[in-house]
């Protein structure tokens, strides 16, 4: 799963964020000064599309530093941008604080609903991959069926019940600490002249 999509999937679900510094410009901010950055600010990246938090003036970083940046942008919702010199250093210890977090609020919210302890736990080339998907949408109820042993979704099949988003978040929730590698498939367009957007 890219970070970017651990990003989004955080902010869905996350319980435990203050509101006020979710999706809050001025806390990021905040934030990432805290992590002992002198120069910082917040600018609008066309590429993006979004307000992003820019640190510049620097060519290197402790990876305490770097981590606290990057624990920052996950909590807050913001990407947290470097000097090319730093952006591999970040980028890593990016995915690594999102996973960890994403890893944590999925355990508690299956915790929430009694599911934690039953789930089954996937080993790549060691356990039963369909009998881990079945007992997953069991446990995730009747509007799970299919979304793990058909694949997709399919708005013809009348045989696959319409998913809601608590079901949603149960499946991807309960694949992820399960150990069961799933992924998203998507179309995109590009006009010739732009740019494709580059993933973080």
């Amino acid at each position: 799963m890219s970070s970017i999509s651990i990003a989004v999937l955080l902010s869905a679900q996350t319980a435990d964020v203050s509101r006020q510094e979710l999706f809050n410009p001025e806390a990021a901010l905040r934030r990432v000064q805290a992590c002992g950055f002198a120069q910082v600010e917040t600018k609008a990246d066309d590429l993006l599309q979004e307000t992003v938090v820019v640190v510049s003036g620097l060519s290197e970083a402790s990876d305490q530093q770097l981590r606290c940046a990057a624990e920052a942008s996950v909590v807050t919702g913001y990407f947290v941008t470097f000097p090319e010199a730093l952006d591999a250093q970040y980028q890593r210890l990016y995915v690594q604080a999102a996973h960890d977090r994403y890893d944590s609020e999925a355990r508690q919210w299956l915790d929430r609903r009694g599911i934690l302890a039953k789930l089954p736990m996937y080993v790549e080339g060691k356990s039963d991959r369909h009998a881990v998907e079945l007992k997953i949408e069991e446990l995730c109820g009747p509007k799970a069926k299919g979304q793990l042993t058909k694949g997709k979704m399919l708005p013809d099949d009348t045989n696959i019940p319409s998913v809601d988003d608590e079901t949603f978040m149960c499946v991807l929730n309960a694949a992820a600490v399960s150990g069961l590698p799933i992924g998203f498939v998507g179309n995109e367009y590009y006009p010739k002249d732009e740019q494709k957007p580059r993933h973080r």
